[in-house]
């Protein structure tokens, strides 16, 4: 279980974000949570897709299912960056500051559903950001995310992140990215 290993995976979150807290799915709050969001996805995110599939992070807190063996860095990077964003939301002085300005970002502007710019924008830097790492971890080498890129596309026009934004146009922005990093 990753959880045996929890102090490990919170010192490379706080290479990223200082604040990050690692904890479970296990909790009242997270079972609320997954509730809402499988309404409001008209069930296409479950609530078992959301308490034993994805991450998530909530300000400096990052949740992971307690059954998942291991958290791969880039799960951590991605996740870390989320954290970092909310820092960033909060004039640079605590995530939880930026935590309602980035909620209103991330869930409602401009649109909820299929042109949140916002939640797409969010989490395109943040999956950005793990290529830019694992191209620092290993210069001269070159490392393509075409494929990673199509995929993650995919999956931020999809019921997970509540049809975030055309895939076309998802596809096109992340491959553009992938070739400017």
């Amino acid at each position: 279980m990753w959880t045996n290993y929890k102090a490990y995976y919170e010192l490379l979150a706080k290479q990223v974000e200082p604040c990050t807290i690692l904890t479970t799915k296990d909790g009242w709050f997270w079972k609320v949570l997954a509730t809402l969001i499988a309404i409001l996805t008209f069930g296409k995110c479950s609530r078992r897709l959301f308490l034993e599939d994805m991450a998530t992070t909530i300000g400096p807190v990052q949740a992971y299912p307690r059954a998942w063996p291991n958290l791969s860095t880039s799960i951590i990077w991605h996740e870390s960056r989320h954290a970092r964003q909310a820092r960033w939301f909060g004039f640079g002085i605590s995530p939880w500051l930026g935590l309602p300005l980035m909620a209103v970002v991330y869930l409602l502007l401009p649109i909820p559903i299929y042109f949140a710019a916002g939640r797409f924008l969010l989490e395109a830097d943040a999956e950005t950001y793990v290529w830019e790492m694992a191209r620092k971890l290993r210069p001269g080498v070159k490392l393509s995310f075409n494929s990673r890129a199509l995929d993650f596309a995919d999956n931020l026009s999809s019921a997970t992140y509540a049809w975030a934004w055309p895939r076309r146009w998802a596809r096109k922005y992340l491959i553009r990215k992938d070739k400017s990093l």
